[in-house]
């Protein structure tokens, strides 16, 4: 954590001129940092423009915060999560954390816990630089957590060039809203003439004009211009031809200036990529006076100051370390790295003796091969698979290089890295048909989409692997058969590569076998059968095992489709925050997909949002290709029950671009979902039909329809009621009743028969028996669910019952029905339906059954936390839940008590118990 006393800041440099109105508005964001507000702010520009000599400035003059920096480095781009690890350094003081078998929304939660637990009481200044070499990972959990910091006490500046893929500073949306981008240009002729006052260098020499002509007003240019000797400066003036020395060059030849000592270090630094400690330095160099030279270069600013960073020495700008690599020939730095595999450990050492490496070299391979298998059980899938890619590039065993390409290759499709796998596909066309290579082709065409394109491949690796006899191979080719089988809603063939897998695989990968076995099961016989097979996983989330997380992860699933829901949210909650490794982690983002059904069939459709918000904050996150117009068409769904057709409209049409590049039905039955929802939400019963009434076979898998039917049979056995077709909607209900089987009966499974109750009622009403149709409805609303609230359902069979009721002239106990339902729409969000309610209740009773304007007045979160405040969640509860600090929790809070002229807890509690919008 930040030090407890003030730590000692940098000292004011020198050179630093200019930057008066940039370093105002740095200024203005600590202020509001100081009253509570949390800041981000971006600076950026080219190379040398002075981005970290700005931030540093800050730091000088911001004596009363606690200063956190952090910078990027090429290493770290090969490392997932490697800035954010040292980010959680910088934080929490403690050693660096293992974060690669986490998501980025995990490690974003984490950060935002660091943040709110650092004890020191000053407000904090995070500095995050030189994000050009920022990994993708990182980059993601960090916006995550800065999107959720509100009113903490906390100014985050990110600093880099604009040229980097984590990043991009004008462009992207996945900024805090409020976010302050600064772009940093060259100085002015008056700043340039400041520059050269403030080093002492008065001769007639040149002009400003003809400085910056030569420099683009770029600082760090300007200073190595200005610290050589006259002579030198014009010879570099004039250049080659002409044109100005270039700036890299003129950066080398300037720390060639302060000895051979000096040199070496630099050398060292550049190769490294990364700042070093002294003693790592020392031992590298063969210097062991290393803090002479390390002074004289800290003195001129070509080192960095001791208190810029907390990792150890390192340049001062990124672009020094650049120049000196550059003007290395191939000798020198292959000594650095060998030098530098002396002195560090883990994957940074593995790296500078691949780098040093030129030849082939067997010894290496193996340890690279041994460091794949560690990382892999690790869960740090990414690291696993460039190890094998070095390995099958250093090994002298022909044999071998193919094998360990193809492991490599799968590593990355399971790892979700789809760019690498695929760049890696001319490699596997020029090696031999094997049952391996056929494998790694069905990889490759998965990370495609094109999965009946994988299965084919995959039956073939099969007949392949089993006339090599090659066990192994088979084995793990039919695990990877079993799960396309389940995608493709093939449950018998899925149950088959399940059970040849089970006899075969070891204790950590048993529990993956286990689940498609469960998953084949579910299609074959509905998801209670499913269910029976995952009965060994721990209750306790927190207890399941990492290589049972895709255990947990189906689980959830076949939970939330037999009406489990509170079971299944736990479960898929736990499964989003985890990566499981090996073939689990090509889930993807079928956790998010599950989760967010479960929340919108629960009417928490705010935590709904919320899941597709961090889906789409953290689109790295094991996205398959299939995944995309899934997450779209439930994005339309949400978008079409609140009642904003236009934007529901842009996602459906969107979802069906990405889903005519799949090969298979699955993403394009979601698409028919969402524009039926959209119909649905319009009231367009007959348009409901056109997009449901095809769901059958030959045209929907039977398999996929036994799973999935209760997402939309009773929504179309509604609409066919409303279009006065009762004939062919009680067909529907009897195909939902035989596909639910008896489990929506059974006691504690209430939650499969609202639907049911509701779709009994709705048929009942069309053939006009109307009391039975008030029995069954009355059932659907008395029903206890234990595991559970559908609240979407429960609120479609209460507005069922109050308009039969109106129809059948009850206008009192119609219109409280109408009333509560509309307040249960209202509440989750669903405004389409609360307004189709309000609408026929202005018909009925005009001055009767109002929303109680409060809701109104509050925004989305302040309702959501009002509610978890009523049912007695702590601020650090209801914190975890929504992905921000306690101190957020407390600002929403406040502005609650506002709004509603309330001071305390107990009065909201008393509010919404009294004046509650949910209803009975």
């Amino acid at each position: 954590m930040p030090d407890e006393t003030p730590a000692a800041a940098p000292p004011p440099s020198r050179t630093f001129v200019g930057r008066q109105d940039a370093l105002a508005r740095l200024q203005q964001t600590a202020e509001a940092a100081r009253a509570g507000r949390a800041q981000t702010v971006v600076v950026h520009g080219r190379e040398g423009i002075g981005k970290t000599a700005l931030v540093n400035r800050l730091a000088t003059d911001l004596t009363d915060f606690a200063v956190v920096r952090v910078g990027g480095a090429t290493t770290r781009t090969l490392m997932p999560f490697g800035l954010a690890e040292r980010l959680l350094v910088g934080l929490t003081g403690d050693s660096a954390e293992q974060l690669g078998t986490y998501s980025p929304a995990a490690v974003g939660a984490r950060i935002i816990e660091a943040i709110g637990d650092v004890r020191d009481p000053r407000p904090l200044l995070i500095h995050l630089d030189d994000l050009q070499l920022c990994d993708r990972e990182s980059m993601e959990a960090i916006l995550f957590a800065q999107r959720r910091l509100l009113a903490e006490p906390v100014v985050s500046v990110f600093s880099g060039r604009a040229d980097g893929a984590a990043w991009a500073p004008a462009t992207s949306s996945t900024w805090p809203p409020d976010t302050q981008f600064i772009p940093l240009a060259g100085l002015s002729p008056g700043e340039i003439d400041d520059l050269v006052r403030s080093l002492g260098l008065n001769e007639p020499w040149t002009t400003s004009g003809s400085l910056a002509e030569a420099t683009g007003g770029n600082p760090l240019h300007l200073q190595a211009l200005l610290a050589a000797s006259p002579p030198a400066r014009a010879r570099h003036l004039l250049g080659d031809g002409g044109s100005p020395t270039p700036l890299h060059r003129l950066l080398a030849e300037r720390i060639t200036s302060y000895g051979p000592a000096a040199w070496r270090i630099a050398s060292t630094l550049a190769v490294a990529d990364a700042p070093l400690p002294l003693d790592a330095i020392r031992r590298a160099t063969d210097v062991p006076e290393a803090d002479t030279p390390i002074a004289a270069l800290r003195r001129d600013e070509i080192i960095g100051p001791p208190a810029a960073s907390l990792e150890g020495v390192w340049f001062s700008s990124h672009a020094y370390g650049a120049a000196v690599a550059e003007s290395l020939d191939p000798a020198d730095r292959n000594r650095c790295h060998r030098q530098l595999a002396l002195v560090t450990t883990g994957f940074e050492q593995l790296r500078h003796r691949v780098s040093a490496s030129e030849d082939y070299d067997d010894e290496l391979a193996d340890d690279l091969v041994a460091a794949a298998l560690a990382e892999s059980s690790a869960g740090r899938l990414e690291t696993a698979a460039r190890c094998r890619l070095w390995a099958s590039q250093l090994t002298s065993r022909a044999d071998a290089r193919a094998q360990l390409a193809c492991e490599a290759i799968r590593s990355f499709v399971v790892a979700a890295d789809e760019s690498h796998a695929l760049a890696l596909a001319p490699v596997l066309s020029r090696l031999p048909d094997t049952a391996a290579t056929m494998e790694t082709r069905a990889a490759l065409s998965f990370a495609q989409g094109r999965l009946v394109t994988a299965r084919d491949q995959l039956l073939l690796a099969v007949d392949r692997a089993d006339s090599e006899g090659a066990v192994e191979t088979g084995i793990r080719v039919r695990l990877g058969l079993a799960y396309v089988d389940c995608v493709l809603a093939r449950g018998s063939e899925a149950a088959d590569a399940s059970r040849h897998v089970l006899e075969h695989l070891n204790e950590l990968t048993r529990p993956t076998a286990l689940a498609f076995l469960a998953l084949a099961r579910a299609l074959e016989n509905g998801p209670r059968a499913g269910l029976d097979q995952l009965a060994h996983l721990p209750g306790n989330t927190a207890e399941v095992a990492p290589h049972e997380v895709t255990a947990l992860v189906v689980r959830g699933q076949l939970r939330a489709l037999s009406g489990d829901l509170d079971g299944a949210m736990a479960d898929l909650a736990a499964g989003v925050r985890r990566r499981g490794p090996a073939i689990g982690r090509v889930l993807g983002l079928g956790a998010y997909v599950h989760l967010t059904w479960a929340q919108y069939f629960a009417g928490s459709w705010e935590a709904a949002h919320r899941t597709l918000d961090v889906v789409r904050e953290t689109s790295s996150d094991g996205a398959r290709q299939f995944d995309r117009p899934i997450l779209h068409s439930l994005s339309a769904i949400l978008a079409a029950g609140a009642g904003d057709d236009a934007a529901a409209r842009e996602d459906v049409d969107r979802a069906q671009h990405l889903a005519a590049a799949a090969d298979f039905d699955g993403p394009m039955l979601h698409v028919r979902l969402a524009r039926a929802a959209i119909a649905q939400a319009l009231g367009r019963p007959a348009e409901v039909i056109e997009h449901l009434a095809g769901l059958r076979p030959p045209r929907i898998e039977p398999d996929r329809l036994r799973l999935n039917a209760v997402l939309w049979l009773p929504a179309l056995v509604d609409a066919r009621v409303a279009v006065g077709d009762p004939d062919s909607a009680a067909a529907d209900l009897a195909d939902l009743t035989e596909l639910m089987g008896a489990a929506a009966d059974r006691a504690g499974e209430g939650g499969l028969a609202v639907p049911l109750a509701w779709a009994r009622g709705r048929v009942l009403e069309g053939r006009g028996e109307n009391d039975a149709a008030l029995a069954a409805l009355e059932f659907g609303l008395s029903v206890d669910c234990a595991q559970g609230e559908p609240a979407w359902y429960r609120a479609h069979a209460r507005a069922a019952r109050g308009r039969l009721l109106l129809a059948m002239g009850q206008a009192a106990d119609g219109a409280a029905d109408l009333g509560q339902a509309q307040r249960s729409f209202r509440a989750m969000g669903a405004s389409a339906f609360a307004d189709r309610c309000g609408d026929e209740l202005a018909r009925t009773q005009p001055s009767s059954h109002t929303i109680p304007d409060w809701l109104g007045e509050l925004t989305p979160r302040e309702r959501e936390t009002a509610e978890l405040v009523a049912r007695g969640w702590t601020n650090r509860e209801i914190a975890e839940q929504q992905f921000v600090s306690p101190k957020t929790v407390e600002y929403h809070l406040r502005n609650t008590y506002i709004k509603l002229a309330i001071t305390s807890r107990r009065e909201l509690r008393d509010m919404l118990q009294a004046r509650s919008p949910l209803g009975a």
